[in-house]
């Protein structure tokens, strides 16, 4: 019996390591040395825009390796041939399944950590997991460049596929995505704050992506947010401390109702993770399309500055 019992045991610890995952995430942000500590307890996914750069700078022993090109999809709004936009359910849970991720994993997502675009391929693919209902999700601060600073092993290894896991993707949060609608009633009606979260010569027009806009400028009377702001300079590129950001924010007047947005919804998730997630807004959305579907579907834009006001003589 006592034989029979351990054998039990031992199959049902087995068992629960198999199941996946156990590690309760301390919030939406990890740094290194909770990551280290917790390694074999979560699903890292490392999202980069190419395997090479995966291998040759390294990335931590066991993260899944997830293309920036496969986070997003394209998609037709009224006709028009939109890049970029959030994946349909049945191709994000394949690609979460992919990676290996259950309905239970705890997940951390990576990425470069050197600039404030490797820092919103965390944050894009963050509101999407959190779109579709999985909670247990954290971004690594600083990403690979503070795993690195803190001089934990990396490893070199080709990209391998762990086995499948179950993910399912819910029916959507409607509640943290703004539609082209949505951005329309925030200009007639005043229901949202609009901010811009590139950087200051696409928010005037100065230059623009002929390959995904169709004019430079950006939404009537949106604000100027750009996320670069709001990561500390340097070779690791880190959130500021939440207290700092709260209070620029609320400066910035996005304490109320807020939709962001950028080109496709790239940067602005990085601007919507601080208001959402580090500060608390539970009424900041972002605009999928961003001003790639705005422009498209031939909404108007300014170059002005709106918050503008008199120099004092």
């Amino acid at each position: 019996m006592r034989v029979r019992f351990l054998v039990f045991l031992s199959a049902m610890l087995v068992s629960a390591v198999a199941a996946g995952p156990l590690a309760a995430l301390p919030g939406p942000l990890v740094d290194s040395a909770w990551l280290a500590a917790h390694q074999k307890q979560v699903v890292i996914l490392d999202v980069r825009t190419s395997s090479t750069d995966y291998i040759a700078r390294g990335h931590i022993e066991g993260a899944v390796f997830l293309p920036w090109s496969a986070i997003r999809a394209g998609a037709s709004v009224n006709g028009v041939e939109l890049v970029g936009m959030l994946p349909s359910p049945a191709q994000f849970g394949a690609l979460m399944r992919k990676a290996g991720v259950n309905r239970d994993s705890a997940v951390v997502i990576v990425n470069g950590g050197r600039s404030a675009g490797q820092v919103t391929y965390a944050t894009r693919l963050y509101w999407q997991m959190k779109y579709y209902g999985h909670d247990k999700v954290a971004i690594l601060d600083g990403g690979m460049a503070a795993w690195r600073d803190a001089d934990l092993p990396v490893s070199h290894a080709r990209p391998q596929y762990p086995p499948a896991g179950n993910f399912v993707p819910g029916p959507g949060r409607k509640d943290i995505l703004a539609t082209t609608q949505d951005v329309v009633e925030a200009i007639d009606n005043g229901t949202a704050a609009l901010f811009d979260a590139r950087d200051f010569g696409q928010y005037l027009g100065l230059y623009f992506n002929p390959a995904i806009l169709t004019t430079g400028g950006h939404i009537p009377g949106a604000g100027f947010a750009p996320i670069d702001a709001f990561l500390a300079p340097g070779k690791v590129r880190r959130f500021v401390s939440p207290a700092r950001l709260a209070s620029a924010f609320r400066d910035l007047g996005a304490d109320r109702a807020t939709i962001l947005y950028c080109n496709t919804g790239h940067l602005a998730s990085g601007t919507w993770f601080i208001l959402h997630e580090l500060i608390g807004n539970p009424n900041a959305r972002l605009y999928d399309g961003s001003m790639h579907e705005w422009s498209k579907t031939g909404h108007p834009v300014e170059t002005r500055v709106p918050s503008a006001r008199p120099v004092a003589e």
